[in-house]
């Protein structure tokens, strides 16, 4: 058998592959008033990300859709979709309702428009199910 050379290449923290800024994609249907706003600080704070760096928030306007591929040169490792279905972001997923898929490189959390959300216990809760499932996986 040869023997092989094996290279330790170290990288600096500023360009560590695999890392993105805004790793938290929150997508979302129409502009939001101020209690929606703070429902969205509430989750971000609950996944541990600061709504201003790690978060990528997108107001999905139907009339002219927008593959998620071309959203950002980034990719998340979770997407929070209020009231979009993935093939409406050019995803390829059968998700007929609320719920979490995990896809190779991220997973994706579907739930209703947050002004649903927001007066939705039960919606709530399955929201923060999903939530809990990915923190619970990213450990």
């Amino acid at each position: 058998m040869l023997p092989y050379t094996t290279y330790h290449i170290p990288e600096t923290p500023e360009h560590k592959t695999g890392i993105s800024g805004q790793w938290l994609w929150l997508i979302v249907r129409q502009p939001l008033l101020a209690p929606e706003e703070d429902l969205l600080q509430k989750i971000s704070t609950a996944l541990k990300a600061d709504l201003t760096v790690d978060v990528l928030r997108v107001a999905f306007d139907p009339a002219s859709p927008v593959p998620m591929s071309t959203m950002s040169n980034q990719q998340p490792r979770l997407v929070i979709s209020f009231g979009v279905p993935p093939a409406d972001l050019g995803l390829w997923i059968d998700m007929s309702r609320t719920g979490m898929c995990k896809l190779e490189s991220m997973s994706f959390i579907l739930t209703l428009p947050i002004d649903e959300l927001a007066v939705n216990p039960n919606a709530k809760k399955t929201l923060w199910n999903c939530m809990q499932t990915y923190m619970e996986e990213r450990k």
